[in-house]
C-alpha cells in the first residue's frame, strides 16, 4: 500500500511539472470597461493632378528692344507652374517671371536677355522644365517691320528720289548723313526691319530677307510722312547766302532812234 501511495505522489508531481503555468491578470479588459476599439484606417493618397499645360499665348512675337515683354498664357492647371522659360535651339534659355492669375491663366514676363539675339531666334516655351512643343515664340532684334511707301514720283524734287528705267528708287546710306550715300537702292514695297539706335529723322534699317547688311535712310522715305518741302531740299541757297556779291541791276535798253 505504501508503494502505491508513493507512486501516486510521483505521478502527481510529474503532471504538475508538465502542465502550463496559468497567468492571472487583474487589469480590466477593454470589453469589461465598455471601451470600443476602432480598427486603424489606412489613408489612400489623392490622385496627382496632370502637369500644367499651356494651350495659348497672347502673342508669339517679341522684340528685343521692347522689354519687359509680357505673355499672357492660358491652359490647364497653370496654377501649378513653378518655373517658366524660353528655350533656344542651342539649349540656352531665357527665364520668365511667373504671375499666377487663376488656375488656368498666368502672366509670363521676359525682363532681361543677357546677350541680345542677332536676327530672329525661335524659342520653345518650357513649364517646370518640360517643353511645350506646340508653343513657340519668335524673338526679333528689331523695333518693327515696315513696308517702304515714300519712294514716289512726287518727291523727285527732293533730290533723294530718282526715276530710272527700272522705276523709282532711293539710295541707302552707311551713316546718317548725306555724304555716306551708296549705290544700294530702296524701292516702294520693300520690307525693312527698323533697328534700335536710330536718330531723329533717320531710320537704321535692315532689308528683310536680305544679306543682313545694316543701312541708314531718311525716315520719311520709309514712312511717307513728314516729307520736307521740295524747296528746302532741292533749291540751292540764294547767291547772297553763298558769299557772292548780289547781281547788278538790269540796264534798260537804249531808246530807238528817231
Amino acid at each position: 500500500m505504501h508503494y502505491v501511495s508513493t507512486l501516486c505522489c510521483c505521478l502527481l508531481l510529474l503532471l504538475a511539472a508538465c502542465a502550463p503555468s496559468a497567468t492571472f491578470s487583474t487589469a480590466p479588459t477593454a470589453a469589461a470597461v465598455g471601451i470600443v476599439v476602432t480598427p486603424a484606417v489606412t489613408s489612400t493618397p489623392a490622385p496627382e493632378l496632370p502637369a500644367p499645360r499651356v494651350e495659348q499665348l497672347s502673342t508669339s512675337t517679341l522684340y528685343a528692344s521692347m522689354l519687359p515683354a509680357r505673355l499672357e498664357a492660358s491652359g490647364v492647371n497653370l496654377g501649378r507652374i513653378r518655373t517658366a522659360a524660353l528655350q533656344a535651339p542651342d539649349g540656352s534659355s531665357l527665364p520668365l517671371v511667373v504671375e499666377l492669375l487663376s488656375p488656368d491663366a498666368a502672366m509670363l514676363s521676359l525682363t532681361t536677355l543677357g546677350t541680345p539675339p542677332t536676327g530672329t531666334v525661335s524659342y520653345t516655351l518650357t513649364i517646370n522644365g518640360q517643353p511645350q512643343q506646340h508653343i513657340t515664340v519668335a524673338l526679333y532684334d528689331v523695333l518693327d517691320t515696315r513696308t517702304v511707301s515714300g519712294v514716289l514720283p512726287d518727291y523727285i524734287c527732293t533730290g533723294l528720289i530718282e526715276r530710272t528705267a527700272d522705276g523709282m528708287q532711293a539710295a541707302l546710306y552707311t551713316a546718317p548723313d548725306g555724304a555716306s550715300r551708296t549705290a544700294a537702292i530702296l524701292r516702294n514695297g520693300d520690307s525693312v526691319e527698323l533697328l534700335p539706335d536710330a536718330i531723329e529723322l533717320w531710320h537704321r534699317i535692315r532689308m528683310q530677307g536680305g544679306d543682313g547688311q545694316i543701312w541708314w535712310v531718311p525716315a520719311w522715305i520709309v514712312d511717307n510722312s513728314n516729307v520736307p518741302p521740295c524747296n528746302e531740299l532741292a533749291a540751292p541757297p540764294p547767291i547772297a547766302e553763298q558769299g557772292a556779291p548780289p547781281p547788278a541791276p538790269a540796264i534798260p535798253p537804249p531808246p530807238p532812234p528817231p
